[in-house]
């Protein structure tokens, strides 16, 4: 068919503007005649190869797996995303002990810098003494060398109570009491100056203590060593609330940051007869900014939907980079459940550090039994930890009781302590197959290598899995990769080698456009990379 016979079979499907409702559509120029042919040409050239080269790539949503056509039948079938299994420390890692953190201990943050682990928190005392208000919300220090045991040094920089013998490191700078340093996120900055090496937002209230969660601003604070802070003067934005998620992305060339923001429902925009939106609780907001001194307004990124409890909010975002795997970063939502006065972590996922999707909707971390640590609510502190060994850990607020619970408002240190949940590396999100066999092909690969590596966990007794490799020009099996050449995997481990009947090797392949089919049973996968 001619290009005008295309235009002319295409345009005659439209209807006119006349059969429109001016009500329901603004005036508007019309596209360009080409536009619609374009858009129907370009939806039918296939995307270019997806350059993977040795990196890891983890199989967290859509982005790697192919669609599926009517011309080679590879649809993806019998798979759903589930979550992995995490072991949480049986009893808290670290509970507050200190005069200073009397009134709460919260929003923890940790790092594992310099060969040992860093821990920076929220101290609250909450008191009066000697007739001084003592200030809310500071930041406190502790360190530790496996991760478990912390030691909390005097270190001699903030004087709390006529003494500088204690471990607090910033208040805020600022004269008498009252003020806030809440929320804190303490990150590296790969790109700063000596001086400016470590960056933390928190927010601030200036003025008296002010009622809880009427946060002013968002402030920032740089260091050389994590320990002794200078705050940056500007305000980032305002009404903050709970802990911030921060770092600075290198592949955008941008300091981003996650903040708590608002939701809402039920708006029903029609002129005639309109109903009017209600607020529906906490959700995730983004900010980001070139210099880190001057931020863009918060936009909406993450936030309860239809799928769930309409008492459902997301407290804090946990936001977490993740450097050891190609295009990954996680949010640890605390989702909190009103009715349940109970917070546990789901997960959302983003590959790109803006848009952020929830494959799936079962927690992550779960509530312990009734009467535990962390029966009534879990907080995801931001950050993942590599603890070696092919073991990653998230460190969590935990309290017994729910967050609305007057018991734990009551309760020493408002009830919180500091957990642990270890997982093995990237095994976060994955594809699962049941009983039922299932079948998935990612989309057409590039890479570098000569191996390929899976990780893979069994999830019942019979688990298997082949994998096939597939030119991408033609979807035809090659020759010697096929399924019923693989040798099947039936075990557990995150970094399991691929072989086929004639070779382990698949090096011929470097360079050229192929897929890779997976063809499983009671097994998760989690990723797979190209090993030089």
């Amino acid at each position: 068919m001619t290009r005008s016979g295309f235009l002319a079979l295409a345009t005659a499907s439209l209807p006119s503007a006349g059969s429109l409702s001016k009500a329901q559509v603004a005036p508007a120029p019309a596209p360009p005649a080409q536009s619609c042919l374009d858009l129907a040409l370009a939806r039918r050239r296939p995307p270019k190869p997806i350059n993977v080269r040795t990196r890891r790539q983890l199989l967290f949503d859509y982005t790697l797996v192919h669609r599926g056509t009517p011309e080679d039948l590879d649809y993806p079938r019998n798979i759903r995303w589930s979550v992995g299994k995490v072991e949480k420390s049986p009893s808290p890692v670290y509970s507050p002990r200190l005069p200073w953190e009397r009134g709460c201990f919260y929003w923890p943050r940790v790092l594992k810098d310099g060969g040992k682990y860093r821990l920076w928190y929220n101290a609250a005392a909450d008191e009066t003494i000697g007739g001084v208000t003592q200030e809310y919300d500071k930041v406190a220090y502790a360190e530790s060398d496996d991760g478990v045991t912390w030691r909390t040094p005097d270190l001699g920089i903030i004087e709390w109570n006529g003494s500088k013998k204690n471990n607090i490191v910033f208040n805020c700078e600022r004269p008498g009491g009252g003020q806030r340093a809440h929320g804190p996120c303490v990150f590296i900055d790969p790109t700063a100056p000596p001086a400016e090496r470590y960056k933390m937002v928190y927010g601030d209230s200036p003025g008296q203590r002010p009622p809880l969660c009427s946060l002013a601003v968002l402030m920032g604070a740089y260091s050389p060593d994590g320990l002794h802070w200078r705050r940056y003067p500007e305000a980032f934005m305002i009404h903050p609330d709970a802990q911030t998620g921060a770092g600075y992305d290198p592949y955008l060339g941008k300091y981003v940051a996650y903040v708590r923001g608002g939701s809402d429902y039920g708006e029903v925009a029609v002129p005639s007869d309109p109903i009017e939106r209600a607020a529906r609780g906490r959700a995730v907001r983004r900010i980001e900014s070139s210099s880190f001194r001057s931020w863009t307004p918060p936009e909406p990124c993450v936030a309860p939907d239809d799928s769930d409890p309409l008492d459902l909010d997301f407290y804090t975002n946990g936001y977490s980079e993740y450097p050891w795997a190609d295009r990954v970063h996680f949010m640890f939502l605390g989702a909190f459940r009103g009715g349940a006065q109970e917070t546990d972590i789901q997960v959302a996922v983003s590959r790109d550090n803006r848009r952020w999707t929830r494959p799936v909707r079962q927690p992550f971390i779960t509530n312990g039994p009734k009467g535990s640590y962390d029966a009534g609510m879990i907080h995801v502190g931001p950050g993942i930890v590599d603890l070696g060994g092919d073991r990653m850990a998230v460190y969590t607020q935990c309290a017994a009781l729910g967050k609305d619970s007057v018991e734990r408002q009551k309760s020493p240190y408002h009830g919180f302590t500091l957990g642990r949940a270890v997982f093995p590396r990237d095994r976060i999100i994955g594809i699962e197959a049941q009983r039922e066999q299932g079948f998935f092909s990612t989309r057409a690969l590039v890479f570098d290598g000569s191996q390929l590596a899976v990780n893979v966990e069994p999830t019942g007794p019979n688990a298997r899995l082949a994998v096939e490799l597939v030119s991408a020009a033609d979807s035809k099996p090659c020759a010697n990769y096929t399924f019923s050449d693989c040798r099947p995997i039936d075990r557990d481990g995150v970094d399991l080698k691929v072989s086929w009947q004639h070779t382990g090797e698949v090096g011929s392949w470097a360079g050229k456009p192929v897929r890779l089919r997976f063809r499983f049973e009671e097994m998760r996968i989690y990723a797979f990379q190209f090993l030089a």
